[in-house]
């Protein structure tokens, strides 16, 4: 079974399907689900891919994720009413799944709301946006509001081994041991976390300080193909910013090596569809792609970046939307002006 080749084997017939369309010149991902609702039948676990045989539609594609019917439990926990000139925080956490726990931090302006609302991932622990000067908290002194969310398997949403087990469970390898257990059950972490991101967005619409028109978002390194994803599957994303992301995987099959994590990988991908296939889909709601990389995570040069974007591109241009994605390269220490730029713009 290859990660980003072929895949043999795949069993089991969902009871709900995710349908995202990525045909030439068709721009909107369109979307099947049982349930549009806050307490929709929420994917489990399994982030697959396949053809559909549909001669009217060939590169019609099913995103293909277990469900398992339950409510998505919020638990709201007030941390604080005040912090840092004004600035309030709520700490939060909610059950993607039964006894799945994500855990994340709610920045918002002391006064006023509802307020446009951005959702912040990476691949770092959540705890980084409370930190003395952190650039991702002085969002919430610009009059937005902060979601920071440990995606599973990152931060407190690590899974963790028992206490009294062997020793070896401690080890730095659990979190590779963990990605391949659930590659070995055919349940890729990444089809994991677009779920519990989704589910984030749910508990979003729950809270009243919430502008539910302008929620934004906003990954950085492989934490931007999970926002990726599900903006391509739910459009209660308006805008979206890149940081830093893999430019395609076809890199990663290209290099002798790369420093991609094996979580971020999915099966038979390329078979079907590469990030920019997913970039062109998210036509006409913005996109912002700030240095992309390559499989070894350096950052590319615009021209290299462009060339491998030209079907995005030309779906945005049939959508009269060409401004709305824009590829910037720039140092790290610009980065604070290019994310002022984008919240501004939208």
């Amino acid at each position: 079974m290859g990660l980003c080749g072929h895949e043999q084997g795949l069993t089991g017939l969902p009871t709900a399907l995710l349908c995202l369309a990525i045909r030439k010149g068709e721009s909107r991902a369109t979307f099947a689900q049982e349930d549009r609702n806050r307490r929709r039948v929420p994917v489990h676990h399994r982030l697959f891919v396949r053809p559909v045989a549909d001669p009217q539609h060939p590169h019609l594609l099913i995103l293909h994720l277990d469900p398992v019917v339950f409510g998505v439990h919020f638990d709201r926990i007030l941390s604080s009413n005040a912090w840092r000139e004004n600035i309030s925080i709520d700490e939060f956490k909610f059950e993607s799944e039964p006894l799945v726990r994500v855990a994340g931090w709610f920045l918002r302006p002391a006064k006023g709301g509802p307020f446009p609302t951005i959702v912040y991932v990476s691949e770092g622990n959540r705890n980084q946006v409370v930190q003395e000067g952190s650039q991702i908290s002085e969002f919430a002194r610009k009059g937005f509001a902060v979601c920071a969310v440990d995606l599973r398997g990152i931060g407190l949403s690590m899974p963790h081994c028992p206490a009294a087990g062997p020793i070896y469970y401690h080890d730095s390898s659990l979190h590779e041991r963990y990605v391949w257990a659930f590659f070995t059950l055919g349940k890729p972490v990444l089809g994991q976390r677009v779920w519990d991101f989704l589910c984030c967005l749910d508990y979003l619409q729950s809270r009243r300080d919430v502008d539910q028109s302008r929620i934004r978002g906003l990954g950085e390194k492989g934490a931007a193909l999970a926002i990726l994803l599900a903006g391509v599957l739910d459009d209660r994303l308006q805008s979206l910013l890149l940081d830093r992301p893999l430019a395609t995987y076809q890199s990663v099959v290209e290099s002798e090596a790369y420093s991609l994590d094996l979580s971020w990988f999915l099966y038979s991908v390329l078979n079907h569809f590469d990030l920019p296939d997913l970039i062109g889909s998210l036509a006409p709601r913005p996109c912002w792609i700030l240095n992309a990389a390559d499989a070894d995570g350096e950052t590319l040069p615009e021209s290299e970046v462009l060339a491998r974007y030209t079907g995005a591109i030309e779906m945005f241009t049939k959508s009269d939307a060409g401004r709305q994605l824009r590829f910037i390269v720039c140092p790290e220490g610009e980065k604070a002006k290019i994310y002022s730029d984008w919240l501004q713009t939208f």
